[in-house]
């Protein structure tokens, strides 16, 4: 492994604070101190970016300085172990899962998780992330660090001036600013033209590796700023800084110049994306954490050609999460890259590879003979070929052939070939140890192998590689969350309403009285909670599918246990507590006990303590909805005969006011009256027989149809007195008339 200064020996101690660097009377930081910060961090930084340059030379092949003192031919080991792990760290696109912190009853927090779900899925596909995660991975194999950067873009259209008609207000009524057009006769306001948001995006931008630097500190959290580095031709640099007038007189140079940290040109990255025949000056962008602030400095002359005031309102302020590590440390952040742990061994299979070519190139065909045989022709000629002997003679003396041709011995070099083979093989297979890469995860294995073995090697195999896997899909995680923040703190709720669908307020249940939905939260109650960090965090939780997937898996596997095991215990419990052998409350306390050792929240134990409240069931209790039913017959048949006697009340009456009326001629309308009377009795008899069957027939139809409308039986009850009434009615009136016909008679 490289040794790594922490950078404690480049400490000048020339300066107690920031501002002691304030030579030119600046106020605040200063682009000097910036620069002093920036050239200390570039000199902890100097061996790992030699180091990773020559590493990313060493993967793509394609410089000889990268095979310097290693000869022409080489086993490219860090491409084959590189392009092996990138497929099992990276294969799809995570997908945004925004819950609820608590899994409680929050519509509040539930909206708001949908919309922020729906505004990262949305953001991850308006550019290509795929791509983006790639060269994630690519940089964290081979530098030992990946990192991006969070962007926010805002597009405008401009509003015109508008002027707006005031009607007549009466004398001093006119407001304030308001203008007066003299042909016209009439006062008007007038607004300003200004720029309307007509579009938001926030972006993820892959930060090369040799372009940023940060200042000391053991962890991230104690860095007080971190820089990003551009380099710009003149027209970029007026295109990007405009305000800044003086940008003749800033010193650009050649892209290419010779870099004073390391004593080598550019990387190979600088080589190729900024090599161009028109002067560059190279701006860096500090992110100063102190005072919130953002800074451009030009580092040649160390001016800050622009600052300007944090624009993201990010909680920990720098534009992008912790990066990702391929190997942590304690110590600081200088990034080791994984290649330099088996660096040794890599060179050392270069070496082995180069003797092997060696040897093949040694391993020919070659010998002496006898010149007066006359064989010069013999290796020469094609296949199945005699050619003439000039002297047959001396091939007879000699003994043939054989004898007279001496062939240089290759057995010694094919021993030797067979050994480099074999240390080649070895030193891979120490490679493939130290890095944790398996003949099972690179797609090979030895057939004599049992099964077995087989997946043993390829449990401790995902082990080494999970980790790696954990560590990006924590980061992916981490840029989701740092996007949602900058979605809550900056995006308007137009732009957030438009793109998801969704609004912001909240409606509830519909209330059985008024058929209305009422409002749980306003439009401007729920923008309140999202837009607050601190309430935000606390009720909503941003993940990702890879990052909960082990839990919700581990979550599916309990609650099945959990059904089971309460399924089995209630079987094997009921008959005991049906006896009376063990009370109900103790055996939910049991069925608690059980319950607690699994992971659940705290409804499940809330559900199973409400079933221990309710009383034990009846077994020889009805039906509830039955007894229910049976009790509306017995109101219906107690109306109906409250009905009968009222009706036989009144029959009573009116009898009782015909008989006072005809006191003076009672003997002579006896007869009158009692077929008077009859027939009211038969009338009055044949509606209660009448009734009593109605009462059966509704006594039926109940059995048959037990959701009758009670509404429309108490109508039919209406309807039964009004003609109970006009029967009274009609028994009156005949009553009134028989006077009148005693005395006719009597006339």
């Amino acid at each position: 492994m490289p040794q790594v200064d922490s950078g404690m020996a480049y400490e000048t101690g020339s300066a107690e604070r920031p501002k002691d660097f304030n030579d030119t009377n600046e106020k605040g930081i200063s682009a000097k101190y910036l620069i002093e910060e920036y050239d200390l961090a570039m000199k902890r930084t100097k061996d790992w970016h030699a180091d990773a340059n020559e590493i990313v030379k060493r993967y793509l092949s394609t410089s000889a300085s990268a095979n310097r003192g290693r000869g022409r031919h080489t086993h490219n080991i860090l491409y084959s172990n590189t392009e092996t792990q990138r497929p099992s760290l990276y294969n799809e696109k995570p997908i945004p899962d925004v819950r609820r912190r608590f899994r409680d009853k929050d519509p509040v927090a539930r909206r708001i998780s949908e919309i922020a779900e729906r505004c990262l899925s949305f953001t991850m596909d308006d550019y290509d992330w795929d791509g983006l995660a790639s060269d994630i991975v690519l940089d964290f194999l081979l530098v030992g660090r990946a990192m991006v950067r969070i962007r926010y873009k805002a597009e405008y259209n401009e509003v015109p001036e508008e002027l707006e008609e005031i009607f007549d207000y009466g004398a001093g009524m006119i407001p304030e600013g308001a203008e007066f057009d003299e042909d016209r006769q009439v006062h008007f306001m007038r607004h300003e033209a200004y720029d309307e948001v007509s579009d938001e995006k926030v972006y993820c931008e892959l930060v090369q590796w040799d372009r940023f630097q940060h200042g000391s500190g053991r962890i991230w959290e104690e860095l007080d700023w971190i820089s990003f580095d551009h380099y710009f031709t003149l027209d970029e640099f007026e295109q990007n800084f405009p305000k800044y007038k003086e940008s003749k007189d800033l010193q650009f140079g050649d892209s290419l110049e010779s870099n004073k940290y390391n004593g080598q040109n550019k990387t190979v990255y600088d080589q190729r994306k900024d090599a161009s025949v028109l002067k560059k000056i190279k701006i860096i962008e500090f992110w100063y954490k102190p005072t919130k602030e953002i800074f451009f400095v030009a580092e040649k002359d160390k001016k800050i050609v622009k600052k300007e005031d944090d624009k993201l309102e990010i909680k920990n302020f720098f534009p992008c999460p912790k990066p990702v590590y391929t190997i942590d440390s304690t110590s600081d952040l200088v990034p080791v890259p994984e290649f330099m742990i088996y660096k040794d061994q890599a060179d050392e299979l270069d070496k082995v590879t180069q003797r092997i070519q060696k040897v093949v190139q040694a391993i020919k065909a070659r010998g002496v003979y006898d010149p007066s045989l006359g064989i010069e022709r013999l290796f020469s000629e094609d296949d199945n070929k005699l050619i003439a002997a000039d002297n047959t003679s001396r091939f007879v003396e000699s003994g043939g052939l054989a004898n007279g041709i001496w062939m240089l011995p290759i057995e010694i070099y094919g021993n030797v070939l067979d050994r480099l083979y074999q240390s080649r093989e070895q030193i891979k297979q120490v490679i493939y140890e130290i890095i944790g890469l398996s003949d099972i995860v690179r797609g090979a294995s030895d057939p004599r192998e049992t099964k077995g073995a087989q997946q043993i090697k390829s449990q401790w195999a995902t082990t080494r590689i999970r980790r790696k896997q954990y560590l990006l899909q924590k980061y992916f995680r981490d840029i989701l969350r740092m996007k949602a923040e900058v979605i809550s703190n900056l995006f308007s709720p137009e732009t957030v309403e438009k793109m998801t669908g969704l609004s912001f307020e909240v409606e509830g249940d519909i209330d059985p009285q008024t058929q209305q939905r009422g409002i749980l939260s306003s439009r401007e109650q729920t923008i309140e909670v999202m837009q607050d960090d601190i309430t935000r965090n606390y009720r909503i939780d941003v993940e990702t599918d890879s990052t909960i997937a082990g839990m919700l898996e581990a979550d599916q596997q309990n609650i099945t246990r959990l059904l089971q095991g309460i399924a089995q215990y209630v079987q094997g419990m009921g008959a005991a507590v049906g006896s009376g052998f063990i009370p109900p409350k103790s055996a939910t306390q049991i069925l608690l006990a059980g319950i607690r050792k699994f992971k659940f929240g705290r409804e499940v134990e809330d559900a199973i303590e409400a079933i221990g409240d309710q009383p034990p069931p009846d077994q020889n209790r009805p039906d509830p909805e039955v007894e229910k039913q049976k009790a509306l017959l017995e109101i219906k048949k107690a109306e109906l005969q409250l009905k009968q006697q009222e009706m036989q009340m009144k029959g009573q009456l009116k009898q009782q006011e015909s008989q006072a009326g005809l006191q003076l001629d009672q003997q002579e309308a006896q007869q009158e009256m009692q077929m008077s009377m009859t027939e009211m009795k038969a009338e009055m008899q044949l509606e209660r027989q009448k009734a009593m069957n109605e009462m059966a027939l509704e006594r039926e139809k109940m059995k048959a149809e037990i959701a009758m409308d009670y509404e429309e039986m108490r109508a039919k009850i209406m309807i039964e007195r009004e003609k109970a009434d006009g029967m009274v009615q009609i028994a009156q009136e005949k009553a009134a008339q028989m006077p009148k016909r005693e005395n006719s008679n009597a006339t």
